[in-house]
């Protein structure tokens, strides 16, 4: 495909225009399509002053719509920590695997999202040939869980969708609108449809990993989802990170491909939520921070 982009040569008073075969000023036209051209062709139509001119000439065309870079490493234990922590001791590390002697008591009631918890997606994206991982995360989370002895017994989350960015506000803007929708759909919900028995009321310290059932609402679609969650308990404070896979089409999301830019079908959404105890935690629950960048 013949192809070119507008450039201006300030510096000389002249000014030019890149010209595709069909004649098309090709400006706008590649905002939206992508060149498999190694060598395009040239036209430049020049004017300075009552002069104006034509020459042809071959030279190659890159468009980058966007950049690839290296991406964030997935939400992990630690990543970020939770809002407050106790090291443990090697009595504690032990009682992660016989149990507990602290009380129920201590972990019963309700424990509220704080500060450090981040959502957000990772997809694998191919821009001009080179793999891509693309991540967009957001601490704009709120949510609870209810302890009761060794259970989670209920869960809610919801997420403002709108927030959700990456590095490259590019692909932001496609995120929040055909993709996404966030005007139509600007937030995202997940319930906790079973409880969650971790055994034994966990050792400071202690990690487990879990299987957790609820339903997700994402894209105004809600589908029952199975997912694995890792969590830490500090005494004071409660991490939990986990992954959901998603698959486009079961949540009516259009394919993220777009220009030069492919993906795949599926994504994950990840997720690292820090939990402060309400009747501990006072007044210093937040609701609503700064959305976080993608290399926290």
């Amino acid at each position: 495909m013949l192809q070119g982009a507008l450039r201006s040569c300030c510096s000389h008073g002249w000014h030019s225009k890149r010209i595709g075969q069909d004649g098309r000023d090709l400006r706008r036209r590649n905002r939206d399509e992508s060149s498999d051209a190694e060598e395009p062709l040239e036209v430049v139509a020049c004017h300075r002053g009552g002069r104006r001119g034509a020459s042809l000439r071959w030279r190659p065309l890159r468009v980058h719509p966007l950049r690839a870079g290296k991406a964030p490493a997935p939400l992990t234990l630690g990543s970020p920590s939770p809002v407050a922590t106790t090291t443990a001791t090697a009595g504690a590390t032990a009682g992660a695997t016989t149990g507990s002697t602290d009380s129920g008591a201590a972990t019963d009631g309700t424990w509220r999202t704080s500060n450090g918890s981040v959502v957000g997606y990772r997809v694998k994206e191919v821009l001009f040939g080179q793999s891509n991982v693309a991540v967009g995360r957001t601490s704009q989370v709120t949510g609870s869980i209810v302890v009761t002895g060794t259970k989670v017994t209920a869960g809610t989350f919801t997420v403002d969708m709108t927030t959700v960015a990456s590095d490259e506000s590019r692909r932001d803007g496609q995120f929040n609108g055909r993709i996404m929708e966030t005007s139509t759909y600007p937030t995202a919900t997940l319930t906790l449809t079973s409880p969650i028995d971790f055994g034994t009321v966990p050792a400071k310290g202690a990690r487990r990993t879990l299987q957790a059932r609820g339903n997700l609402t994402l894209h105004g679609v809600t589908k029952a989802v199975v997912f694995n969650v890792t969590g830490e308990y500090s005494g004071s404070a409660v991490q939990v990170v986990g992954s959901i896979p998603i698959t486009f089409a079961d949540w009516n999301i259009q394919n993220p491909s777009f220009g030069a830019v492919t993906t795949e079908d599926h994504g994950v959404l990840e997720f690292s939520l820090n939990f402060a105890h309400a009747c501990r935690a006072g007044f210093g629950l937040r609701h609503g921070s700064p959305p976080v960048h993608p290399s926290v």
